[in-house]
């Protein structure tokens, strides 16, 4: 579709300093200015081209000027015709062969010094001995009709946030394994815990593969499809966001590797740029600056610190978490509790100190995460889908809503999900039931699993059940501490 923009001339006089300003009162036919006549607009289903024409005041023949097309936020994308000897220009700016999105442009025809030619920058720099001051034409185009671009816009919106969800996912998954791990390396009595890199490496394949690898392949599809964004701040953030979650991942990797005394691999060194507190205080500064351009409320990308190893209190039968915000009794005085090691989100394991019981049955407290959850139902939804593609061979036995009470919360409930299923693991069935509490910004899961071999369920489930009674999360803003507790 060809479009002429209305012919009238368009000059628009910015606040540079004129010639005058250093010379006195200058005439205004001494004044070097360029007009933007007409625009034409040639919008295709797969290219944009423009074709703007206009006229100069006092500058000479060959002289370079330069056209370019903004969307609002954005530099432009610039084009260079000469100055022919009627003093007129045409700039042909395209075929454009990325998506134009609907919206108001800037159109702009400008002189630039360093693109004239040698000519041309010695005539201009020594006349009157003054430096060459000429203001620009601009002209206000439409492309696309109005309602089409407020659609747009909003699809657009929605992509951004999206994507800001997917960062924010990737980023928690790099922290909790790196700072997990880095945990883990560290010395202790018995010399260094040389498998923490080979499992840190392992789970950053996999966030590498999944998490991190979505955010790349949504911003640099934004950036293939279109010329220009409505949200140019935004793409710019997302694009230094995908840029450093790997380098994030290699910074902690790097530190667990030196940890240990052993040499850091190649394809971590090479990405190894700054080290994680610096990288993190770079990310967190462009997750704000996406934040703001899309509208988003801020949200904290590091609620609690599943990297930090699980630490708590024992109180008489009950074990209280320092840094999870979680509380749970044991079945009875002969079970164990212990600090969980195998991954960031197992926190404690409770198990029975009998040997002979202790293979067959166990309590296990897990975290996990779902940024992208707005409500109960998201969570659900979650905990489904994330027990069928867990857990081998999985097949649910049912499930049902929980209202467990909680004096914290609004109304005194506490919202959760129960799942019963089974499931194989190294060649034994297991029944597992998963009790899940929901904490109260509806973006995570703090969850008691029960489980044991399948025939041998019935000899544990009301040491289960006793369990699961007094599991609670501790997730307000001020801790409650029962009378006569204390703290160690």
């Amino acid at each position: 579709m060809k479009k002429t923009v209305p012919s009238a001339p368009s000059v628009l006089l910015v606040s540079l300093v004129a010639f005058g300003a250093l010379a006195g009162l200058a005439r205004a036919d001494d004044e070097r200015s360029i007009t933007i006549e007409k625009v034409d607009v040639d919008d295709q289903k797969t290219t944009t081209t423009l074709v703007v024409t206009g006229k100069v005041q006092n500058l000479p023949k060959g002289t370079q000027i330069t056209g370019s097309l903004a969307l609002a936020g954005h530099d432009g994308s610039y084009r260079r015709s000469p100055v022919l000897e009627d003093g007129t220009f045409t700039i042909k700016i395209g075929p454009i062969r990325k998506r134009v999105l609907p919206g108001e442009y800037t159109v702009k025809a400008d002189f630039v010094l360093r693109n004239q030619p040698r000519h041309i920058t010695a005539a201009l720099s020594t006349e009157r001995g003054a430096e060459v001051k000429v203001t620009p034409g601009l002209k206000k185009i439409r492309i696309g009709e109005v309602a089409e671009g407020e659609a747009e816009k909003k699809q657009f919106e929605q992509r951004y946030r999206e994507l800001y969800e997917d960062a924010r996912i990737a980023y928690l998954n790099v922290v909790m394994n790196g700072s997990y791990y880095t945990f883990a390396a560290r010395p202790r009595a018995e010399g260094p815990w040389k498998p923490a890199a080979e499992r840190w490496a392992a789970r950053s394949e996999r966030i590498k593969s999944g998490p991190m690898a979505r955010v790349g392949r949504g911003v640099a599809t934004i950036k293939d499809e279109v010329f220009q964004s409505y949200y140019p701040d935004a793409q710019a953030a997302l694009e230094s966001i995908a840029y450093l979650l790997p380098r994030l991942d290699a910074a902690y990797g790097a530190e667990i590797y030196k940890t240990l005394g052993m040499k850091v691999p190649p394809a971590i060194a090479s990405l190894v740029q700054y080290d994680v507190v610096a990288v993190k205080e770079n990310m967190h500064r462009h997750a704000r600056a996406l934040e703001a351009s899309v509208g988003i409320e801020p949200e904290e990308w590091e609620p609690v610190d599943l990297g930090v190893r699980e630490e708590g209190q024992i109180l008489g039968e009950k074990y209280r978490s320092k840094v999870s915000k979680f509380e749970v009794e044991r079945p009875a005085a002969d079970w164990v509790f212990r600090p969980a090691t195998s991954s960031p989100v197992t926190r404690l394991q409770i198990r029975p100190g009998d040997e002979k019981r202790g293979p067959l049955g166990q309590l296990v407290v897990e975290i996990h995460d779902h940024p992208r959850s707005e409500g109960d139902a998201d969570l659900i939804e979650a905990i489904e889908v994330q027990g069928r593609d867990r857990w081998p061979a999985f097949k649910k036995i049912d499930s049902k809503k929980i209202s467990a009470p909680d004096a914290t919360m609004p109304g005194g409930v506490r919202p959760g999900y129960e799942l019963s299923f089974k499931a194989t693991l190294a060649g034994q069935v297991y029944l597992v039931r998963e009790y899940h509490l929901f904490c109260r910004w509806k973006k995570r899961t703090y969850c008691l699993t029960s489980m044991a071999h399948e025939g041998e369920w019935k000899g544990f489930e009301k040491e289960f059940e006793a369990s699961v009674k007094t599991f609670k999360v501790l997730d307000a803003e001020t801790p409650i501490i029962e009378p006569g507790e204390g703290d160690d």
